[in-house]
């Protein structure tokens, strides 16, 4: 498990040249060396085996995941907002040798240049649950998270995937990554790439409107990498505040029409995307937004094939551990769930393969339903969901507007069978830890009233 690039990752660049910046502060790569030196010293103290990192995204992070990454440990990564319970549970599943953590919660997310932590040995030590280099966790969002993990040639040849893809960073770019460190994109697609390719990685205080704009005024990124309700947020900030931004590239999950059209109406560009699960990496990436709604040519040498309207990947064996795929990954296929089509190269995803439906003999798909939903005014966030036959749906809106508002609405654009029979309207839709909108219906429902039609 022998991860020899990362050395050269860490020299190949100047010494003077800026690897970090973030408002207040920067790091050059003679600094980051030194940091990975120092996280090198502990780990030889701490016990042999895996080691699950749970630290909230800051210098002494990213040093840390190369250090452990460079000596061969596997590397756990575990998001700092999961819940107690949540963390118990995975530390039970994957067994690590070494755990270092910062604490939990939302105020973890907040970026710093160090970070308070503690390093925790488990006794006795821990055999990994693989011999992989990486292990993560899938998003939870439609069921129990998945506990995933890749290869360390899977890893190289992923990057060398990101340096083939046209507009991605390379040398003089500067990176605003707000994807979290701890999932796929955030670790691999913004800051291992970002570092091997010569760029510099910025990082904003917090994915707030005063912070991002701040960074954007002080960093002056060329490119901006995120989710979905990272755009939603950059479409609040006046247009001139994106001067020097190329592209601005979200993937984590399907971009809302809304989110797309507001977007390029304040700012005049066109958001990239990028297509790609934690099993298998990046799958399609368009950073310039060519070909806009799809989400753009598939990259790297991954064999798609769409069966029945479901987007479906070649793999040689299972990428899940703990048998925790639930069928997933059948006949050397990983079954992503997502509906799309495949046409001369471009990838085009509609959204999941569960959200397609049948009333009373007529189908239909939950996304119309849930794309009419959010044109409503005052509604901010929508789930809709089937369960047992009836459409049911969620409105997040901090405007708590009118449940019978929305019914009304959705009469006048719904056929009958297609209209939901309940619509809960709540201050915030739960989303998962990164970012995504929770589908799982004993989180979304409460005892709070939703008004029936």
């Amino acid at each position: 498990m022998t991860l020899e690039w990362l050395d050269d990752l860490l020299t190949a660049q100047p010494d003077r040249s800026e690897a970090i910046v973030f408002p207040g502060g920067s790091v050059t790569y003679r600094d980051l060396r030194s940091i990975v030196e120092e996280w090198d010293e502990l780990l030889d103290a701490t016990p042999k085996g895996a080691v699950c990192v749970q630290l909230g995204p800051s210098v002494k992070t990213v040093g840390l995941m190369l250090a452990v990454l460079r000596r061969g440990t596997q590397l756990q990564l575990m998001d700092p907002r999961l819940t107690e319970a949540e963390r118990r549970r995975y530390l039970r599943d994957v067994r690590p040798a070494t755990i270092i953590a910062g604490g939990t919660g939302h105020a973890m997310t907040r970026f710093t240049p160090s970070c308070e932590f503690e390093v925790i040995g488990q006794e006795p030590a821990g055999e990994p649950v693989s011999r992989r280099a990486l292990v993560q966790f899938s998003s939870g969002s439609t069921g129990e998270p998945k506990v995933i993990g890749r290869h360390a040639d899977a890893l190289l040849e992923e990057l060398t995937v990101f340096s083939a893809v046209p507009g991605w960073t390379v040398r003089g770019d500067i990176l605003l990554v707000l994807n979290s460190l701890a999932h796929s994109f955030g670790l691999i697609g913004a800051v291992l790439h970002g570092l091997r390719s010569g760029a510099t990685l910025a990082f904003a205080r917090s994915a707030v409107p005063r912070d991002l704009r701040a960074a954007l005024e002080q960093l002056r990124p060329t490119l901006i990498s995120g989710v979905p309700a990272h755009v939603d947020l950059l479409a609040t900030l006046p247009a001139d505040t994106l001067r020097g931004v190329r592209a601005v590239v979200s993937g984590g999950e399907l971009m809302p029409d809304r989110t797309f059209h507001r977007f390029v109406a304040t700012h005049g560009l066109v958001p990239g995307q990028s297509y790609g699960l934690t099993e298998l990496g990046v799958v399609a990436m368009d950073v310039a937004g060519d070909h806009a709604p799809a989400v753009g040519p598939v990259v790297g040498r991954h064999r798609i094939v769409v069966d029945e309207g479901e987007v479906t990947v070649a793999l040689p064996s299972s990428p899940y551990l703990l048998d925790s795929g639930a069928g997933r990954y059948r006949d050397g296929r990983l079954h992503t769930g997502d509906r799309g089509s495949l046409d001369g190269g471009i990838l085009r995803v509609f959204g999941r393969s569960d959200s397609v439906v049948v009333v009373g003999g007529l189908k239909f798909e939950l996304s119309e339903v849930e794309s009419v939903l959010a044109a409503a005014a005052g509604v901010d966030d929508v789930v809709v969901l089937n369960r047992g036959g009836a459409v049911e749906a969620y409105v997040g809106s901090r405007s708590a507007v009118d449940p019978g508002s929305l019914h009304q609405w959705c009469a006048e654009r719904l056929a009958n069978f297609k209209r939901p029979r309940t619509i809960a309207v709540r201050p915030a839709l739960p989303r998962t830890v990164n970012g995504k909108l929770v589908r799982r219906p004993e989180l979304l429902a409460d005892d709070d009233p939703a008004l029936a039609s």
